[in-house]
This record gives C-alpha cells, sequence and structure tokens, in this order.
C-alpha cells in the first residue's frame, strides 16, 4: 500500500507539470528530444528551448502529432544569453505556467583539443556547458522555493566523473556540474529548502552525430558502442520520477567509476588509455606537443 500511494504521489506530481527542456544543439533530435518524448507520454505539459528554431519546432510538431493532448511549445533562446533567459522564462511561464522540473541538457562537445581551441571557442563551451545550467537555475530556482516545489535537472556525463583525454574544456565543464550541483542540493537542505529535488544524470557516450565521432576516434565503438538515446532518456526520466540524487547510465560505469578511483595516478592513468585505446591516430586528441 504505502509502495503504490508512494506512485500516486509522484505520478500526481509530474502529470500536467510544466517542464522546460534547454537543449542547445539538436533539440529535433538526440537526447533533449528523446527526455522531452519521455515527459510528455506523462502527460507533462513541455517548453521546448533550442538556439536553432528549426529542430525545436519539429520535436513540437513530432510531440503534438503523436500525443494530440499534450501541450508543448518551441522557445528560440540562445541560453549563453542572460538577457534571452529572462525573456524567455517570462514568456513560458505567461503561456504554460509555473515551471515545476527544469531540466538542463545543453551541451557543445568539440572533439578539438585544448591547445587548439582558441579563447573565444573555449568561453563559449562553458558559458553553455556550464554557465547556462547556473543562470536558468537562478532564473526559476526561486519561485520553485517560493512555491516550495520543484525539481532542477542536469544532464552531465561519465567524464565529469572520469577524465576525457582530448576533450579537456568539455571534461571541465562536466566536472563544474557535478559541483554545482552537489552544492546546490547541500545548500537546499541546509537552507530548510530542500522540498525542491535535485538529479545529476551522468551518461555514457550515445549514438549522437557527436558522441560517434569520438567513440571512433579513441577506438571504442567496436568494445564499448555508444548506447541508444531512447534507453538515455528512459533512465534518466525514470530517476527524476524517484527523486534519485545521482543517475548512472549505464549503472555499471558507477561502479566502475569509484573502483577507479581506488587505484594509483599510474593505475587509473594505464587504465583510462587503455579503454579509450588510444592510438597514433588519435593522438591529435590530447597531445599539448
Amino acid at each position: 500500500r504505502i509502495f503504490f500511494f508512494f506512485l500516486w504521489l509522484k505520478f500526481g506530481f509530474i502529470f500536467n507539470a510544466v517542464i522546460l527542456v534547454l537543449q542547445v544543439t539538436g533539440a529535433g533530435s538526440g537526447l533533449g528530444r528523446e527526455i522531452a518524448i519521455e515527459l510528455a507520454k506523462r502527460g507533462c505539459k513541455l517548453a521546448i528551448v533550442d538556439v536553432h528554431s528549426k529542430g525545436c519546432y519539429e520535436t513540437v510538431d513530432l510531440i503534438t502529432k503523436t500525443m494530440p493532448r499534450c501541450v508543448a511549445k518551441a522557445y528560440k533562446t540562445d541560453v549563453s544569453s542572460p538577457r534571452e533567459l529572462q525573456l524567455m522564462a517570462v514568456k513560458v511561464e505567461k503561456e504554460l505556467g509555473p515551471v515545476e522540473i527544469l531540466v538542463n541538457n545543453a551541451s557543445l562537445m568539440p572533439m578539438t583539443s585544448t591547445p587548439q581551441l582558441k579563447s573565444d571557442e573555449i568561453e563559449r563551451i562553458i558559458t553553455v556547458n556550464l554557465g547556462s545550467y547556473i543562470m536558468t537555475t537562478k532564473e526559476f530556482l526561486p519561485k520553485m522555493v517560493a512555491r516550495k516545489s520543484g525539481h532542477v535537472v542536469a544532464v552531465a556525463a561519465l567524464s565529469g566523473l572520469v577524465p576525457l583525454p582530448g576533450a579537456g574544456i568539455y571534461s571541465a565543464t562536466k566536472y563544474g556540474i557535478m559541483g554545482f550541483m552537489e552544492s546546490l542540493r547541500a545548500e537546499l537542505r541546509l537552507s530548510d529548502s530542500d522540498y525542491v529535488r535535485t538529479t545529476t544524470a551522468n551518461t555514457y557516450l550515445m549514438k549522437t552525430s557527436g558522441d560517434l565521432h569520438l567513440l571512433n576516434d579513441a577506438g571504442i565503438s567496436s568494445s564499448y558502442p555508444g548506447l541508444p538515446t531512447v534507453y538515455v532518456a528512459e533512465k534518466i526520466v525514470k530517476g527524476v520520477m524517484l527523486n534519485h540524487r545521482m543517475v548512472y547510465v549505464p549503472k555499471i560505469f558507477a561502479l566502475s567509476v569509484w573502483i577507479l578511483r581506488l587505484l594509483p595516478t599510474k593505475w587509473q592513468d594505464y587504465m583510462l588509455l587503455k579503454f579509450y585505446n588510444f592510438d597514433v591516430r588519435s593522438a591529435h586528441l590530447f597531445y599539448w606537443k
């Protein structure tokens, strides 16, 4: 009885809730779209945010055509711009209502080593991958606290737990997301506001255009193929519904990460390079010479 009562409470909360899904690249496909579809299946009102209007509207059309009763609206927004975020927030609340669940999923993943990146490129990656998470949270969280309900979700990556050679700036932003979300959770708890929940999703590489490029360069596409985005989205949404603080996709990588951290540094480096199977072809990914 307790179990079913819990399910009723959680489904009752998420049904007809306003969900804000942010995605900077490929909202018309990839993980951002799949998360939106999973939430739409549960009767949520969706605000789909993307800097590219075409993919954004395609996602909305797909959802509304397959699920006519679902309410979904597209909001073309550059999440790296505080002004655009503020205007979008006002528009969303006016058209759909208060945002109950904020899903931060914006990400740029350039496969370029740090020495080869220009200063403005580095700034752009940090602003989008980490800065947008902080700014959107700053925009919506105070209203959640005032209503005493809400959920902040951050889609990070396993490269926020284990370094990814050849993508130092990308890895730095994912480590940053972990630090920000853990601090946020502690701040909410210590200020007696932990009725607002937080979930951080750490995912392995997926079968998307950006991830597959890395999988091929690192030589692990055959041994450790990318995960289907549908599968990853299902696990993330399930974790949110169960109020999980951390979601690992797949779960086995969580255990692998913590075991790896117990090893001496030289062993960690050896295992890391063994896993990625870097060779002469992929040396350009991280060499500083």
